[in-house]
C-alpha cells in the first residue's frame, strides 16, 4: 500500500516567509509537522514507505509564489500537489482552527483519486470522527488517537474491519472499532522521519518530550486526545533523540512538546544532567505550570540551556481558576516569573479571556496579570478569546452560551 501523508495546516503570523537562502536576509522558520514524521517513521519501521506533504510550508510557498498572485487558489493547488503522487491511502492531520480547510482540500484529492482512501486524524478528527464520517462522504475512515499502532495494523490489513481505533462506514451507518491501546513506552518510538523533508529549518526543531495530562481543565482537549494518562520520555531516549538530531542536521534549539514537562521533578534534574553530560551545545524551551516550578529546578534548567518556559495561566482570577479547573495558584505565578528572569530565561505566559462564567471583575484581574507579568524584560504574553474545542465540557455547554469564541491571539512583547 502507498501512503501520502498530509500535516494540517497551521496559520502563519502576517510576513512571515520560508527560510532564505545563505547570504539572504532570515526570515521565521517553519518548523516541520512532527505528528507526521512519527508517523512516517512508525510505517517505515513496519517496512512501509510514506510520502510526506507539509501544508504550512506548501502555503508558504504558495504565498510567496509569483508575488503571492496566483490565480489558483490554495486550496486547488494544495490538492494538485497532493494527488500528483498516486497513493492509496491519503492521510490528513487535522486540528480544530483549520479543519474546514482540510476538508476542502481532501475534498478535492478524492476528486482527483477516486479510488483512493481518504483517512483523517489527530485531535479534531478525534473528537468529531461520527459527526465527520456523516458530513463528509469524501471521508472514508477516522483514525482516532495517537496513531503508531494503529496507521501500522491499518496499512497491513488493507481494510478497517477489526482495526482498533478506527471509525469508518459500513452498511450506511458509522462502525466506530474499540479503542486502540496507548503507547506506554514512548522511548520504543522511532526518531521522526526529518530525512523525508527535502528543505526544512534544521537550526530549530521540535522533541516530542511525553503525552498526556493528569488534570481535567474544562476548556482543554488533548486530556480526550490522550486519555489522560501521563506519559514522559526517559532522560536518556530524550537526550539521545537530541544528539542525534544535532549530528545529523547541526541543530542548535530544541522545542520539548509536551504540556506538562516539569511535572516530574526528578525526571527533570536527570534530563537536566544528562544533557550537560552529552556534550552537545544547545538551548532548548518547555512548557509547564507556573505554580510547580521550585528555585532549584529552575536553576538546573538555566544551567542546562533552558532559553524560555511556555507558562499556562489563562486567568488571573482565583474565582474564575475553580471555575475552568484549572487550579493554578496565583500567588506563585509572580515569584517563577521572578526567578525565570533571575536566571535570564524568557517567559511566555498565556491568558484565555472569553470563559462563559466570566465577569467584568474577572477580565480585570485577568488584564492585571497580563500588565504585571509584562513589567519583564524577558517575558510576553498571548491573549486568546476562547475557542470552545469539540469534546471539552466547555464545548458541551457552548450551544446555550453567547461566549461562541474564536481564534484571535494578540501577542504583546515587554520593551523594557
Amino acid at each position: 500500500m502507498k501512503v501520502r501523508l498530509i500535516s494540517a495546516p497551521i496559520a502563519l503570523e502576517q510576513g512571515t516567509k520560508l527560510e532564505s537562502s545563505p547570504g539572504q536576509n532570515s526570515h521565521a522558520p517553519l518548523v516541520p509537522p512532527l505528528g507526521m514524521l512519527m508517523l512516517a517513521a512508525a510505517l517505515r519501521e513496519a517496512g512501509v514507505v510514506a510520502s510526506l506533504v507539509d501544508l504550512t510550508r506548501l502555503r508558504a510557498e504558495y504565498l510567496d509564489g509569483e508575488g503571492g498572485k496566483r490565480v489558483e487558489s490554495f486550496r486547488d493547488y494544495a490538492a494538485r500537489v497532493i494527488a500528483a503522487e498516486p497513493a492509496d491511502l491519503y492521510g490528513f492531520s487535522t486540528l480544530c482552527s483549520s479543519y474546514p480547510l482540510t476538508v476542502r482540500i481532501a475534498q478535492a484529492v478524492k476528486e482527483e483519486r477516486r479510488w483512493a482512501t481518504v483517512a483523517f486524524g489527530g485531535p479534531q478528527a478525534t473528537l468529531t470522527d461520527a459527526e465527520t464520517l456523516e458530513a463528509f462522504p469524501f471521508v472514508d475512515w477516522v483514525v482516532r488517537g495517537e496513531a503508531e499502532i494503529t496507521i501500522v495494523e491499518l496499512v497491513k490489513a488493507g481494510s478497517p474491519g477489526g482495526v482498533a481505533g478506527l471509525s469508518y462506514r459500513a452498511g450506511g451507518r458509522t462502525v466506530r472499532n474499540q479503542d486502540a491501546p496507548l503507547v506506554m513506552d514512548l522511548d520504543h518510538l522511532p526518531y521522526p522521519a526529518f530525512d523525508l523533508l527535502s528543505t526544512f529549518q534544521s537550526k530549530r526543531l521540535h522533541v516530542e518530550a511525553g503525552r498526556g495530562c493528569p488534570f481535567q481543565s474544562s476548556f482543554c482537549a488533548p486530556s480526550r486526545f490522550f486519555r489522560r494518562r501521563f506519559r514522559m520520555k526517559s532522560a536518556k531516549r530524550l537526550v539521545d533523540e537530541m544528539v542525534a538530531m544535532h549530528q545529523a542536521y547541526g541543530t542548535q534549539k530544541f522545542d520539548l512538546v509536551h504540556d506538562l514537562f516539569t511535572a516530574d521533578s526528578k525526571r527533570v534534574l536527570a534530563f537536566c544532567d544528562a544533557l550537560q553530560r552529552s556534550g552537545i551545545r544547545c538551548r532548548w524551551t518547555c512548557s509547564a505550570r507556573a505554580d510547580g516550578l521550585r528555585p532549584e529546578i529552575l536553576a538546573a534548567m538555566a544551567q542546562a540551556g533552558c532559553a524560555s518556559i511556555y507558562l499556562g495561566v489563562e486567568t488571573g482570577s482565583p474565582r474564575m481558576q475553580k471555575a475552568i479547573r484549572k487550579r493554578l495558584d496565583l500567588k506563585k505565578v509572580d515569584a517563577a516569573l521572578d526567578l525565570c528572569e533571575q536566571l535570564e530565561m524568557g517567559t511566555t505566559v498565556s491568558f484565555i479571556v472569553g470563559f462563559p462564567e466570566e465577569e467584568q471583575s474577572d477580565l480585570e484581574l485577568t488584564g492585571r496579570c497580563v500588565v504585571n507579568a509584562l513589567r519583564r524584560d524577558r517575558c510576553r504574553t498571548q491573549v486568546h478569546l476562547l475557542m470552545p474545542l469539540a469534546g471539552t465540557e466547555i464545548s458541551a455547554n457552548a450551544a446555550s452560551s453567547r461566549f461562541s469564541g474564536s481564534c484571535l491571539v494578540v501577542d504583546a512583547e515587554a520593551t523594557g
